[in-house]
């Protein structure tokens, strides 16, 4: 019994270690992007164009030529390691997006929204890049030292976390689901975290737990799933470096990646004539030589890195002996690139100026044509409206044509109209006129009328006295 709780203590400490080592490095990461992300020099796009090459996407030899270019020893694995990683898809090759996400800050969502509208812009073509940063993308040299800084870490970081994570694996075989049991009670993740490293003696903050669920939350909803748990970036080692038959042996196996590692511990020179490189690296074997050599003229001086293909012996050691033919290898694959990109620029430039021409020769058909739908259809009311009128005109004369008496009733009836009138206006004036016999007439009857009111009114009166003297 007391053996099983020593054993079930070593597993939650060596789990604990494991997440230790996730927040610890995220930590150190996300302080160099914010470093990064704060500066007024940094230029993520035109970062992004150098690492790329002036390329749309970044693949393992791009960074493994960026950096060689900054005096830094990588091999090939750990290159396209980074890339698996960091690759939406787990493709070969990290788009823009992939690429902010490995040097943008990981809770600014602002940022990121603002530095893909950047990008997208230039991608599109409504910002254009001047001549001298199309050719080669110019970034200061403390903002390309602190990216390989920060490039550095994470290679640093995978090489310690699958170390660990192999060394979990070989010890307590591939059950993993055992180790999801620890941390998947009810409650938050963060109070279960924090009552494991308590039994383990560890301390774990809030702060601890914000890093740890940076790097393992993919899906934002603050909780670990199993899927996130069995990720290859948490408690699984990456197939990339621990390639074994499968993954549910319970037989305690010898550490792939030590073996891959290890047998691997000299690096790639970045100054020379020679380099000495991996048997299993078929393809892209260059030699990033600096040089600074005078030109026939006299006035130019070539400064700075060429990339140039190295011969390949039997022995798997690429090898140039010719310094002459060293130098003549880089000039000419400097110059061929640099007509490759003008020429492409140009062609890009026409393409795009054949295509707004194309598109204003269609917006002028397309209003040609409305225009003269209209017109038609204006003329054709016209001509409608012309008929009617004639139509009505025609009708008329016609009417006229079959009834040549019309004009004589017609005449009859204003004739007769005009009579009436005459006789209306007449007996007006005869009413009007006091002196007329009808006026007359009134005027005595109003009179009599009145004498009769007066007799009739002092008759009544007299009355009225002679009842009050009685």
């Amino acid at each position: 019994m007391q053996q099983q709780f020593r054993q079930q203590k070593e597993y939650e400490k060596d789990l604990c270690k494991i997440i230790q080592m996730i927040y610890f490095y995220e930590e150190k990461l996300e302080k160099i992007r914010i470093s990064l992300s704060e500066s007024a020099r940094f230029n993520i796009v035109f970062l992004f164009f150098k690492i790329s090459r002036m390329k749309n996407h970044i693949t393992k030899n791009d960074l493994r030529s960026f950096f060689a270019i900054n005096h830094q020893p990588v091999i090939e694995k750990e290159c396209d390691f980074l890339v698996f990683n960091y690759s939406s898809d787990q493709s070969n090759f990290l788009i823009f997006d992939d690429f902010l996400k490995l040097f943008t800050p990981r809770t600014n969502k602002e940022l990121i929204q603002r530095l893909q509208d950047q990008y997208y812009s230039y991608a599109q073509g409504t910002m254009v890049l001047p001549q001298y940063e199309i050719n080669q993308a110019n970034i200061p040299f403390f903002i390309e030292d602190i990216s390989v800084k920060l490039l550095n870490l994470e290679l640093k970081f995978f090489r310690e976390l699958e170390a660990q994570k192999m060394y979990f694996t070989n010890k307590y075989g591939t059950n993993i689901l055992s180790a999801f049991q620890n941390i998947s009670e009810r409650g938050h993740s963060f109070d279960i975290i924090h009552k494991l490293f308590q039994r383990c003696g560890y301390t774990f903050t809030m702060d601890n737990f914000h890093y740890l669920m940076n790097r393992i939350d993919r899906d934002g909803n603050g909780l670990i799933s199993k899927d996130e748990f069995l990720d290859e970036k948490f408690i699984l080692p990456s197939y990339k470096f621990a390639t074994y038959s499968t993954m549910m042996s319970t037989q305690k196996l010898n550490n792939p990646f030590q073996q891959t590692y290890q047998n691997q511990d000299y690096r790639i020179p970045t100054s020379g004539t020679f380099k000495i490189a991996d048997n299993s690296d078929q393809k892209g074997q260059f030699s990033f030589i600096q040089r600074s050599v005078q030109r026939e003229d006299g006035n130019q001086v070539l400064n700075g890195y060429y990339q140039v293909p190295l011969q390949n012996n039997q022995n798997g050691v690429y090898i140039v002996n010719n310094q002459q033919q060293l130098y003549n290898q880089a000039k000419n694959q400097m110059e061929y690139d640099n007509q490759n990109l003008q020429q492409l620029a140009q062609k890009e430039f026409i393409q795009q100026r054949m295509l707004n021409y194309q598109q204003q020769q269609e917006q002028q058909q397309i209003n040609q044509e409305k225009s003269s739908s209209l017109s038609q259809k204006n003329q054709q009311q016209l001509q409608n409206m012309t008929t009617d009128t004639q139509g009505r005109q025609q009708k008329q004369s016609n009417s006229t044509q079959q009834n040549p008496d019309m004009q004589s009733r017609q005449q009859n009836s204003q004739n007769q109209i005009f009579q009436d009138s005459q006789n209306i206006a007449n007996h007006q004036n005869y009413v009007n006129d006091p002196n007329s016999p009808i006026n007359f007439a009134i005027n005595d009857s109003l009179d009599h009328v009145n004498q009769i009111y007066v007799n009739s009114h002092s008759q009544s009166n007299l009355a009225v006295l002679s009842q009050k003297k009685i």
